[in-house]
């Protein structure tokens, strides 16, 4: 939201454009100049008129098309926007800003060798600009090329010392080679140079976080309202947010935020708002309403997007830790605290008794940024099922589920959208062997056995070098050795396999 002294200014300025446009029709940079303020004050569809005007008046404006790119780009209609970058590109090839431009849609499509090339063309053109540097730097880590990229982070620095953004990517980038401590430093710099850089906030939460320091973890974790790439957008409701403040006989809302597996991990915070003696309105994910609906006594159960009732507080579920000023010693982690519909549908069929029945998930969200790291191909899966006395059951969903049919499975979950059924086959499971997925926070939840395979360096949620989780006390973590490398995790997993299996064989 614009301040109000500056919509002022903004709307003094389109006023004085408009007469110079009436006054001098002809001028493209005029129309120009209107399309750039209208675009500011939210006027799009007035601005791509200008524009277009522009355009016409000039068709050799590459300024034009370029606005027209940025326009679009800020509507995540990345195909219209390219082609408006490179129209642009071809009438002005020495232009520094198309190049980053055009890199910075190649990265939001996940391309980023082609991003790379891109912004390396942008800070050879212009290598006075920090900027250029610095998102050439995280684009080449993106591309795990890590010492060119702290090249390109160093020479941003070089050029501007106080650039606290190319910080923030210098800790980012110690993280992926699992140098935490200086990812901190890094950090702690980034914030030092720019107080109010909320990416900087968010990641040094994560690090904190990981270590356990939960209680300045949690308070730097509310910094991710404010960071324009968090993938939750802030409720902006008049309503306080609840911090702990006593609520007896108030109504509050608790709200899901993020992906299904935080969402399942922190549902477990809402008996305790219920001992306070408030009144809950509870709003989660669709696909996880009919579960919520089964385990948790709240006052009034909807689906985000369904209206929301009056209240007096509200809290999104990532925030109740801190409400609760939860430690390592205080987190609630009785299990089961979800449980499956009692009239939910088993597609789960054991056709040899006898075995142990395992359920699997080798793949998460492949939009989520750190999905390269967590997912492992289907093929990687092969010396689990050469483990006798074991039969296996895909829980995979999404995009990676139409791989099941590539191995013996004997039982796939129907992907119905819903989670009640995948929780009602967990049920009848003996154990879950899942990648860093909802799936896997769902069979703690449920209090299943579930023996989650983690990257080398995993999400905060699951601490440095454990093997256990204080979030769910029948998780066991099996993590990589090595950066990317699944084979020995998978040949560890199996040899447990073998000896649950031989145990279940000899009736222990």
């Amino acid at each position: 939201m614009i301040p109000v002294a500056a919509q002022q200014t903004l709307t003094g300025r389109i006023s004085k454009l408009r007469s110079a446009v009436q006054t001098e029709p002809d001028r493209p940079e005029l129309q120009l100049h209107l399309g750039v303020a209208l675009q500011e004050s939210g006027d799009l569809e007035g601005a791509v008129h200008s524009y277009q005007r522009a355009l016409a008046l000039d068709p050799r404006s590459h300024e034009a098309y370029n606005s027209l790119g940025v326009l679009f780009a800020s509507l995540d209609d990345r195909d219209t926007a390219l082609v408006f970058f490179e129209a642009a590109l071809a009438l002005q090839p020495g232009a520094a800003e198309i190049h980053s431009n055009i890199a910075n849609i190649y990265l939001e499509r996940d391309q980023t060798r082609e991003a790379v090339e891109s912004y390396r063309r942008a800070a050879l053109l212009r290598p006075d600009a920090p900027s250029y540097h610095n998102h050439l730097g995280n684009a080449l880590r993106l591309e795990e090329r890590y010492d060119e990229a702290e090249a390109s982070m160093r020479r941003a620095l070089e050029v501007r010392p106080d650039y606290a953004e190319a910080y923030v990517n210098l800790g980012m980038l110690c993280i992926d080679r699992e140098q935490l401590e200086q990812a901190e430093q890094y950090h702690r710099r980034a914030i030092e140079l720019k107080p109010d850089l909320a990416q900087a906030h968010v990641n040094l939460a994560q690090l904190l976080l990981g270590r356990a320091d939960f209680a300045a973890g949690w308070r730097e974790q509310e910094w991710r309202w404010r960071w324009k790439a968090f993938p939750s957008p802030k409720r902006n409701f008049s309503q306080p947010l609840w911090k702990g403040e006593p609520i007896a006989g108030k109504r509050i809302l608790l709200h899901a935020e993020q992906g299904f597996g935080d969402a399942i991990q922190f549902l477990r915070y809402v008996p305790l708002v219920a001992e306070l003696d408030a009144e809950i309105v509870l709003e989660v994910h669709p696909e996880l309403k009919s579960l919520a609906e089964s385990s948790l006594s709240v006052s009034k159960l909807i689906a985000r997007g369904d209206p929301v009732p009056q209240f007096d507080w509200h809290c999104p579920l990532l925030s109740l830790p801190l409400a609760f000023a939860t430690d390592l010693g205080s987190i609630p982690a009785d299990v089961p605290y979800l449980r499956a519909p009692r009239h939910a549908p088993c597609w789960l069929h054991k056709e040899r008794e006898q075995d142990l029945h395992v359920g699997l998930v080798w793949a998460g969200n492949p939009k989520n940024v750190r999905d390269r790291k967590r997912s492992l191909s289907v093929a990687a899966l092969e010396p689990l099922f050469q483990v006798a006395g074991v039969s296996f059951y895909s829980l995979q969903r999404g995009p990676a589920s139409t791989d099941a049919a590539s191995l013996p499975f004997a039982g796939v979950d129907p992907q119905t959208g819903d989670f009640a059924a995948t929780a009602a086959a967990i049920e009848q499971l003996d154990l879950v062997v899942s990648v860093d997925t909802a799936v896997a926070h769902l069979a703690g939840a449920l209090g299943k056995p579930v023996w989650i395979l983690l990257p080398a360096l995993a999400e905060w949620r699951w601490l440095r070098d454990r093997e256990d989780s204080p979030w769910y006390r029948t998780a066991r973590l099996f993590r990589q050795q090595q950066a990317g490398q699944w084979g020995s995790v998978i040949d560890a997993v199996a040899a447990q396999l073998a000896l649950r299996s031989a145990d279940r064989s000899l009736g222990r």
